[in-house]
């Protein structure tokens, strides 16, 4: 152990000593140690390639796919930097979106957070599941005064300005039928 120990830096040394194990421990009890206080958490390829192919699957929602990639961006970062996994998230949610129009939406916007981009994608996502019912939604609308039907102009009295009666009482004309007969109240 005493040797293992010359052979480390001063700062190392200290730390190891100050971690309360004695000179005199086996190396490999060291060795564990040093692993403990110094392993860098690498990510596997296998593990990053896994994470960096993932994408929204079709019929999919956003939540499930974010619940999806987030183990695995967990086992890529380390624990203590969770503003890296949070980072490393937010990218592979961005670039594993499926829908083309939500991925440049989130591409042009840029979240900041991971749960800025969740919440674009749910409004997107419940937005997209009603536009096919909008599209089937048929919307009247009226185009105009409401034609008479054909019929009715063969029924028709001529031109009032031809009614001699017409033109002598004018609106209150009704023995040529142009009018309605008025009703006592």
């Amino acid at each position: 152990g005493q040797y293992l120990l010359s052979l480390l830096d001063d700062s190392v040394a200290r730390q190891l000593l100050s971690a309360g194990t004695p000179i005199a421990s086996p190396p490999a009890t060291l060795w564990g140690i040093l692993d403990d206080l110094f392993k860098v958490k690498q990510p596997t390829l296998l593990q990053l390639e896994r994470f960096r192919e993932r994408k929204q699957l079709p019929g999919e929602f956003v939540d499930q796919f974010m619940e999806s990639i987030k183990n695995p961006a967990t086992k890529i970062c380390a624990p203590e930097d969770r503003i890296k996994t949070e980072e490393e998230l937010l990218q592979q949610f961005i670039l594993g979106v499926s829908h083309p129009v939500l991925k440049a939406e989130l591409i042009r916007r840029s979240p900041d957070n991971i749960c800025d981009a969740i919440r674009l994608a749910r409004s997107y996502e419940v937005t997209s599941v009603l536009r096919p019912q909008l599209h089937a939604l048929k919307l009247t609308t009226n185009p105009g005064p409401r034609q008479p039907s054909p019929c009715s102009w063969n029924n028709r009295p001529e031109s009032r300005m031809n009614c001699p009666y017409c033109r002598l009482f004018g609106r209150r004309a009704q023995r040529c039928g142009h009018d309605s007969p008025i009703r006592p109240a």
